[in-house]
Order: structure tokens, then sequence, then C-alpha cells
């Protein structure tokens, strides 16, 4: 493929989907080609802003504008049909967390994936910070004895926090939120999960008809290599500053290492020798130029992300939810 810039197409465009078109502008490297949704009024307002022809029909869309890609931003529930829509016409796609809101879902999207292989991504950044390839570059024959993860914050106090994300059929709650993210880094770092035993509890935030999802999740994680970690996860606690606080402590023989998520850095020591680590990358910037790289040489080497991969990680988190609701643990 020229250089000349790729022709995106972005289906979903509320949420998200304005942070990584303006990401885009910032890159330089394409153009939107069209903006999709079921809403039309919204797909309109994001061809004013982004440029592109705005639709509310993702197949005409990919049809009449033909895009190098396509930018998939729809709710987790709605992934099947444009994902399919895209490995029908061998358009590269680049999709969000998570893959899909159930796993008969995602195994569904999975074998349209799989069906005929084009370039993918799923929307998991941490993957993409240079903390991590630090973090891997310094774990290298390190004997790795325990893991604990905390991501807190006021979500669920916040008086505009959307009705729908305290529904648990709605919304998975924390895990299928923002600890998904936590959890997919830590597989990449460390491999695959086995076991998965979790608790719930609703101390700040009472359950009730229109608040269904637990304000607090602490989960156990047995991973494959034997390791034992933790993650605990609380959408009631105004913690740190800002957003919170979201850190992956990784305890090793002769290391400790601290990742903070919020503040993209890296300390604790290895071997005696002190880290202190604090690049100034954007992940969410990193993830799209090696998708548009991908994208130009037809070449996957650059994602960190394919959608089999991606359901690992939902498979982790949805055993969770059922571990914190009928209290057993669950093998993956």
């Amino acid at each position: 493929m020229s250089n000349q810039k790729l022709r995106i197409a972005v289906i979903g465009t509320g949420g998200i989907a304005g942070h990584h078109m303006r990401n885009l502008k910032k890159i330089d490297q394409s153009e939107i080609a069209g903006t999709c949704d079921v809403e039309k009024p919204r797909a309109e307002k994001a061809a004013a802003e982004f440029g592109g022809k705005a639709y509310d029909n993702v197949e005409q869309m990919l049809d009449r504008e033909k895009p190098d890609a396509l930018l998939i931003c729809t709710p987790p529930f709605a992934r099947l049909d444009p994902i399919r829509a895209a490995v029908e016409r061998r358009t590269p796609f680049f999709c969000e967390k998570p893959p899909a809101f159930s796993l008969d879902d995602a195994k569904k999207v999975q074998a349209v994936v799989e069906s005929k292989p084009i370039v993918h991504s799923v929307g998991f950044m941490y993957r993409h910070k240079e903390t991590t390839d630090r973090v891997k570059e310094l774990l290298a024959g390190q004997t790795l004895v325990a893991l604990r993860s905390t991501f807190a914050c006021g979500a669920i106090l916040a008086p505009d926090f959307p009705a729908w994300f305290k529904l648990q059929d709605r919304s998975g709650g924390p895990m299928l939120d923002q600890a998904i993210h936590s959890i997919d880094l830590i597989r990449y770092i460390v491999g695959d999960v086995k076991t998965v035993h979790a608790f719930g509890s609703s101390r700040v935030v009472a359950k009730a008809p229109d608040v269904t999802v637990n304000d607090t999740i602490n989960v156990a994680l047995e991973f494959e290599n034997g390791l034992g970690g933790t993650h605990n996860h609380s959408w009631a606690s105004r913690a740190g500053m800002g957003y919170g606080q979201a850190v992956i402590e990784i305890f090793c023989r002769d290391a400790q290492l601290l990742i903070d998520l919020f503040d993209n850095s890296l300390t604790g020591q290895v071997r005696g020798m002190k880290v202190d680590y604090r690049p100034g990358d954007d992940c969410y910037v990193t993830e799209l130029k090696r998708f548009i790289q991908a994208v130009r040489t037809n070449d996957a080497a650059p994602i960190r992300s394919t959608y089999s991969d991606a359901v690992k990680t939902l498979a982790v988190c949805i055993a969770a939810n059922a571990s914190a609701q009928t209290g057993k643990t669950v093998q993956l």
C-alpha cells in the first residue's frame, strides 16, 4: 500500500470513538471516509467534525466508501454484524474492548474472524505502553512469586454516571468496563489464567432495582505457570487524585516492580538496581499507529491483541463475575 493517507471508516460514534478520531487526526496518516451510527444524527455530528459521509448502515457505508480499514466502537453486544461485514469485504478492522459481552457472542465473532483471516486489532491499549515493554525486559529471567493489582475510583458515586452501567446485565459491572484492561495487561506480562475465585460487595452503594452491580469486586487469580495473584476493583472509592488509582505490583525473587497506569510510571528495584521510569508516551496513539502500520504492510506483526487473544481476557472477567455471583471457584 502506498504512503497516501488511509481512508478509515468508523461505526459507533459516541464516547471512545471521538477520542480515537482525535488521535487519528494527531497521527495525520489517515482520513475519515465515513461515520456510522444507529442514531444517524450522531454520525452526522461526527462527520461534521472529523470528515466523511454519515450513515446508519455499516454495510452500505463499506460498499459505497470502500475504506482501507474500519474502526468499530459499537457497544460490546453489537460487535458481530460490523465485524462480519468487515471480514466479508476483507476490510481490516480495529475493535474496541471488550471483544463481546458474553462468551457465546465472542465465540460467534471469533469464528467469523478466523474464517477469513485479515489484519485486525482489539483496543487493549495498555499493551502498547513503553512501561509495559520495560517491565517485560526487566522480568526476563526473573522468577515471579506474587502479583497484586488495584483499580479504585469513585465512578458509581458520580451524579452523571450512566444509569445502564449500574445494571449488571447491561454493563457487566467493574470487571467488563475497567478491570478488563488490568486483567489483559496482567495476562500479557505474566501469562494465561487457570483458576478464578471472586467475591463482590456493595458496602457503599446498596443493591436496588436500578443498581444490580457490585460496587467492589475482589478477584484471586491462579496462573498456568503456578503464580498466584489478586485484582481488587472498586467503583466506590475516591482514591488518589483525578481518576483514582490503577496499579499493578509484581514481586520476584530478586525484584519488585510497581506499574502505575494513570501516572504512566514504573518504579521499584531489580537485583538492587533502582527503577524509576517515566516515559511520556500516549498508548492510545501508539496502538493506532501500529494498527495503521499493519494495514499498510498487510502484516500483523505490530498487532499486540488479536480477537482470539482478547477472548481469553474476556473469559477471565466473565469467570470473575460468575464466581462472585455463585461463590464458587471457576476453572478456565
